[in-house]
Protein backbone atom coordinates (compact mmCIF):
# COMPACT_ATOMS: atom_id res chain seq x y z
CA UNK A 1 0.00 0.00 0.00
CA UNK A 2 2.85 2.28 0.57
CA UNK A 3 4.45 1.74 -2.52
CA UNK A 4 1.62 1.97 -4.48
CA UNK A 5 0.99 5.67 -2.70
CA UNK A 6 4.58 6.50 -3.27
CA UNK A 7 4.16 5.70 -6.97
CA UNK A 8 1.24 7.78 -6.86
CA UNK A 9 3.08 10.54 -5.40
CA UNK A 10 5.95 10.38 -7.78
CA UNK A 11 3.32 10.61 -11.08
CA UNK A 12 1.30 13.62 -9.34
CA UNK A 13 4.76 15.34 -9.04
CA UNK A 14 5.98 14.68 -12.17
CA UNK A 15 2.39 15.79 -14.17
CA UNK A 16 2.57 18.95 -11.89
CA UNK A 17 6.43 19.64 -12.90
CA UNK A 18 5.35 19.15 -17.01
CA UNK A 19 2.34 21.45 -16.07
CA UNK A 20 4.57 24.65 -14.18
CA UNK A 21 6.96 24.02 -17.37
CA UNK A 22 4.25 24.74 -20.21
CA UNK A 23 2.80 27.44 -17.98
CA UNK A 24 6.46 28.97 -17.34
CA UNK A 25 7.18 28.76 -21.07
CA UNK A 26 7.45 25.73 -22.70
CA UNK A 27 4.84 26.50 -24.95
CA UNK A 28 6.64 27.96 -28.32
CA UNK A 29 3.03 30.71 -28.73
CA UNK A 30 5.11 32.62 -26.07
CA UNK A 31 1.69 34.64 -24.81
CA UNK A 32 1.00 35.33 -28.33
CA UNK A 33 -2.47 33.79 -28.42
CA UNK A 34 -4.41 32.55 -25.62
CA UNK A 35 -3.62 28.63 -27.25
CA UNK A 36 -0.73 27.70 -28.81
CA UNK A 37 -1.23 27.60 -32.82
CA UNK A 38 -4.39 28.91 -32.62
CA UNK A 39 -5.97 32.46 -33.28
CA UNK A 40 -9.69 32.40 -31.21
CA UNK A 41 -11.59 34.98 -32.37
CA UNK A 42 -14.95 36.66 -31.20
CA UNK A 43 -17.68 37.39 -33.73
CA UNK A 44 -21.68 37.57 -33.79
CA UNK A 45 -22.67 35.66 -37.25
CA UNK A 46 -26.02 37.34 -37.29
CA UNK A 47 -25.35 40.50 -39.26
CA UNK A 48 -24.71 39.72 -43.42
CA UNK A 49 -22.90 39.80 -45.26
CA UNK A 50 -19.77 40.39 -42.68
CA UNK A 51 -21.03 37.41 -40.86
CA UNK A 52 -23.92 34.31 -41.24
CA UNK A 53 -24.63 30.67 -41.04
CA UNK A 54 -24.04 29.63 -44.30
CA UNK A 55 -26.16 27.33 -45.96
CA UNK A 56 -24.33 23.83 -45.86
CA UNK A 57 -23.42 24.91 -41.77
CA UNK A 58 -20.57 26.96 -40.76
CA UNK A 59 -19.32 30.16 -40.55
CA UNK A 60 -18.78 32.85 -43.89
CA UNK A 61 -18.96 36.05 -44.36
CA UNK A 62 -16.46 39.40 -44.60
CA UNK A 63 -15.56 39.15 -41.56
CA UNK A 64 -14.59 35.59 -41.12
CA UNK A 65 -12.90 35.15 -44.65
CA UNK A 66 -10.88 38.12 -43.17
CA UNK A 67 -10.30 36.25 -40.24
CA UNK A 68 -9.15 32.97 -42.05
CA UNK A 69 -6.72 35.48 -44.11
CA UNK A 70 -5.19 36.85 -41.14
CA UNK A 71 -4.45 33.56 -39.06
CA UNK A 72 -2.71 32.12 -42.53
CA UNK A 73 -0.81 34.91 -42.59
CA UNK A 74 0.27 34.52 -39.18
CA UNK A 75 0.73 30.96 -39.64
CA UNK A 76 -2.03 29.78 -37.00
CA UNK A 77 -4.85 28.33 -37.11
CA UNK A 78 -8.21 29.83 -36.48
CA UNK A 79 -10.83 29.01 -34.21
CA UNK A 80 -14.53 30.92 -34.49
CA UNK A 81 -16.10 31.95 -31.01
CA UNK A 82 -19.95 32.72 -31.31
CA UNK A 83 -21.86 35.04 -29.45
CA UNK A 84 -24.07 37.75 -28.77
CA UNK A 85 -22.55 41.38 -29.91
CA UNK A 86 -22.74 42.35 -26.52
CA UNK A 87 -20.56 39.50 -25.60
CA UNK A 88 -17.94 39.84 -28.69
CA UNK A 89 -17.27 43.57 -27.25
CA UNK A 90 -16.73 42.10 -23.52
CA UNK A 91 -14.61 38.51 -24.91
CA UNK A 92 -10.93 40.23 -25.69
CA UNK A 93 -11.20 41.43 -21.84
CA UNK A 94 -12.14 38.05 -20.37
CA UNK A 95 -9.39 35.85 -21.95
CA UNK A 96 -11.74 34.14 -24.02
CA UNK A 97 -10.80 35.22 -27.71
CA UNK A 98 -7.25 36.64 -28.87
CA UNK A 99 -9.52 39.45 -31.06
CA UNK A 100 -12.80 40.67 -31.97
CA UNK A 101 -13.78 40.76 -35.10
CA UNK A 102 -17.24 41.50 -35.90
CA UNK A 103 -18.13 45.26 -37.63
CA UNK A 104 -17.30 46.63 -34.96
CA UNK A 105 -16.51 50.56 -34.74
CA UNK A 106 -13.76 51.71 -33.41
CA UNK A 107 -14.65 54.63 -31.07
CA UNK A 108 -12.96 55.85 -27.67
CA UNK A 109 -15.61 53.85 -25.28
CA UNK A 110 -13.97 50.45 -27.05
CA UNK A 111 -10.42 51.79 -26.71
CA UNK A 112 -10.76 51.69 -22.98
CA UNK A 113 -11.05 48.00 -23.39
CA UNK A 114 -9.16 46.75 -26.06
CA UNK A 115 -6.60 47.70 -28.56
CA UNK A 116 -8.01 48.29 -32.11
CA UNK A 117 -5.70 47.25 -35.66
CA UNK A 118 -5.71 49.78 -38.72
CA UNK A 119 -9.24 49.74 -40.02
CA UNK A 120 -10.01 47.73 -42.69
CA UNK A 121 -13.50 49.86 -43.78
CA UNK A 122 -15.28 52.89 -43.67
CA UNK A 123 -18.87 52.71 -43.11
CA UNK A 124 -21.85 55.29 -41.73
CA UNK A 125 -25.24 55.07 -39.98
CA UNK A 126 -28.10 55.19 -42.11
CA UNK A 127 -32.25 55.23 -42.23
CA UNK A 128 -34.29 52.64 -42.87
CA UNK A 129 -37.91 53.32 -43.08
CA UNK A 130 -41.17 51.80 -45.91
CA UNK A 131 -40.69 52.57 -49.21
CA UNK A 132 -43.96 54.80 -49.11
CA UNK A 133 -42.37 56.68 -46.71
CA UNK A 134 -41.20 60.42 -48.35
CA UNK A 135 -40.06 62.07 -45.35
CA UNK A 136 -36.54 62.22 -45.41
CA UNK A 137 -36.08 61.53 -49.39
CA UNK A 138 -34.37 64.80 -51.01
CA UNK A 139 -32.88 65.75 -47.32
CA UNK A 140 -28.80 66.23 -46.14
CA UNK A 141 -27.96 64.23 -43.19
CA UNK A 142 -28.23 67.46 -40.87
CA UNK A 143 -31.92 67.65 -42.08
CA UNK A 144 -32.56 64.30 -41.29
CA UNK A 145 -31.39 64.38 -37.79
CA UNK A 146 -32.98 67.15 -37.03
CA UNK A 147 -36.59 65.15 -38.55
CA UNK A 148 -35.96 62.57 -36.55
CA UNK A 149 -35.42 63.87 -32.90
CA UNK A 150 -39.65 63.41 -32.22
CA UNK A 151 -39.63 60.23 -34.49
CA UNK A 152 -39.98 56.67 -32.79
CA UNK A 153 -36.51 54.53 -34.35
CA UNK A 154 -35.57 51.45 -34.07
CA UNK A 155 -32.29 50.05 -33.72
CA UNK A 156 -29.67 47.18 -32.62
CA UNK A 157 -28.97 46.24 -29.13
CA UNK A 158 -27.87 49.46 -26.81
CA UNK A 159 -24.13 48.49 -27.47
CA UNK A 160 -24.53 49.10 -31.34
CA UNK A 161 -23.23 51.96 -32.71
CA UNK A 162 -26.08 53.08 -34.60
CA UNK A 163 -28.65 52.81 -31.35
CA UNK A 164 -25.68 55.04 -29.62
CA UNK A 165 -25.97 57.59 -32.27
CA UNK A 166 -29.80 57.75 -32.41
CA UNK A 167 -30.20 57.52 -28.40
CA UNK A 168 -27.14 60.16 -27.46
CA UNK A 169 -27.01 62.50 -31.12
CA UNK A 170 -30.31 62.23 -32.30
CA UNK A 171 -31.98 62.43 -29.36
CA UNK A 172 -35.15 60.13 -30.51
CA UNK A 173 -36.92 57.74 -28.59
CA UNK A 174 -35.84 54.37 -29.53
CA UNK A 175 -36.72 51.12 -29.63
CA UNK A 176 -34.41 48.56 -28.83
CA UNK A 177 -34.29 44.99 -30.49
CA UNK A 178 -32.09 41.98 -29.70
CA UNK A 179 -30.13 42.39 -33.31
CA UNK A 180 -29.85 44.01 -36.10
CA UNK A 181 -31.99 41.61 -38.13
CA UNK A 182 -34.46 41.35 -35.95
CA UNK A 183 -34.87 45.41 -36.16
CA UNK A 184 -35.18 45.30 -39.97
CA UNK A 185 -37.93 42.84 -39.54
CA UNK A 186 -39.90 44.94 -37.09
CA UNK A 187 -40.04 47.53 -39.23
CA UNK A 188 -41.26 45.77 -42.26
CA UNK A 189 -44.01 44.65 -40.23
CA UNK A 190 -44.80 47.78 -38.62
CA UNK A 191 -43.55 46.43 -34.72
CA UNK A 192 -44.39 48.46 -31.86
CA UNK A 193 -45.56 51.40 -34.44
CA UNK A 194 -41.10 52.08 -35.08
CA UNK A 195 -40.98 54.15 -38.30
CA UNK A 196 -37.54 54.49 -38.69
CA UNK A 197 -34.52 52.07 -38.17
CA UNK A 198 -30.99 53.05 -37.98
CA UNK A 199 -28.12 50.37 -38.96
CA UNK A 200 -24.33 50.75 -40.79
CA UNK A 201 -24.10 51.80 -44.28
CA UNK A 202 -22.69 48.28 -45.35
CA UNK A 203 -25.35 46.22 -44.44
CA UNK A 204 -28.20 48.00 -45.01
CA UNK A 205 -28.84 46.92 -48.25
CA UNK A 206 -28.42 43.73 -47.76
CA UNK A 207 -30.41 43.09 -44.77
CA UNK A 208 -33.80 45.29 -46.66
CA UNK A 209 -32.98 42.69 -49.88
CA UNK A 210 -35.55 40.05 -48.14
CA UNK A 211 -38.07 42.75 -46.91
CA UNK A 212 -39.46 44.78 -50.48
CA UNK A 213 -41.38 47.17 -48.21
CA UNK A 214 -38.42 49.06 -46.93
CA UNK A 215 -35.91 51.29 -48.33
CA UNK A 216 -32.72 52.62 -47.50
CA UNK A 217 -32.36 56.79 -47.11
CA UNK A 218 -29.12 56.52 -48.95
CA UNK A 219 -27.44 59.35 -46.94
CA UNK A 220 -24.71 58.21 -44.16
CA UNK A 221 -25.24 60.27 -41.12
CA UNK A 222 -21.66 59.21 -39.62
CA UNK A 223 -18.34 58.34 -41.10
CA UNK A 224 -16.93 55.22 -38.71
CA UNK A 225 -14.08 52.62 -39.21
CA UNK A 226 -14.33 49.03 -38.93
CA UNK A 227 -11.25 47.47 -37.04
CA UNK A 228 -10.12 44.13 -35.22
CA UNK A 229 -10.01 44.28 -31.46
CA UNK A 230 -7.05 43.27 -29.59
CA UNK A 231 -6.70 42.28 -26.03
CA UNK A 232 -5.90 45.63 -24.21
CA UNK A 233 -1.98 45.43 -23.82
CA UNK A 234 -1.20 42.51 -26.10
CA UNK A 235 1.12 44.97 -28.51
CA UNK A 236 2.64 42.05 -30.14
CA UNK A 237 -0.36 40.36 -31.62
CA UNK A 238 -1.73 43.71 -32.56
CA UNK A 239 1.33 44.66 -34.81
CA UNK A 240 1.18 41.13 -35.90
CA UNK A 241 -2.13 41.37 -37.37
CA UNK A 242 -1.69 44.81 -38.43
CA UNK A 243 1.15 43.63 -40.84
CA UNK A 244 -1.03 40.84 -42.20
CA UNK A 245 -4.09 43.53 -42.76
CA UNK A 246 -1.32 45.48 -44.54
CA UNK A 247 -0.50 42.88 -46.90
CA UNK A 248 -3.92 41.62 -47.31
CA UNK A 249 -5.10 45.26 -48.34
CA UNK A 250 -1.75 46.05 -50.50
CA UNK A 251 -2.58 42.72 -52.63
CA UNK A 252 -6.08 43.19 -53.45
CA UNK A 253 -7.27 40.09 -51.06
CA UNK A 254 -9.52 42.28 -49.16
CA UNK A 255 -11.06 44.11 -52.16
CA UNK A 256 -11.72 41.19 -53.70
CA UNK A 257 -13.85 39.75 -50.80
CA UNK A 258 -15.61 43.04 -50.48
CA UNK A 259 -16.38 42.64 -54.13
CA UNK A 260 -17.83 39.37 -53.68
CA UNK A 261 -20.78 40.81 -51.43
CA UNK A 262 -21.41 44.70 -53.53
CA UNK A 263 -19.16 46.32 -51.19
CA UNK A 264 -16.24 48.24 -51.29
CA UNK A 265 -13.67 49.67 -48.82
CA UNK A 266 -14.88 53.39 -48.56
CA UNK A 267 -18.71 53.28 -47.68
CA UNK A 268 -19.07 55.74 -45.77
CA UNK A 269 -17.99 58.27 -48.57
Amino acid sequence: MKKTFKNLLVVLMAAMALGAFAACGGNDNDGLTINEGVLTIASSPNFPPFGYIADGGGYAGVDIQLATMIAEELGLELRVESMPFASVLMATQTGYSDVAISSMTINDARRQNMNFSTPYLISGQVIITLSGNDSLVGKDADEIIEYLRTARMGAGTPANTGAIFAADVIGANVTNFPSTALMVAGIAQGAEGVEYGILDHSVAFTMISDHPTLQVIDVPLTREYYGIGVTLGNYELLEKINEALDVIISDGRLDAILAQYGLYMNMGR
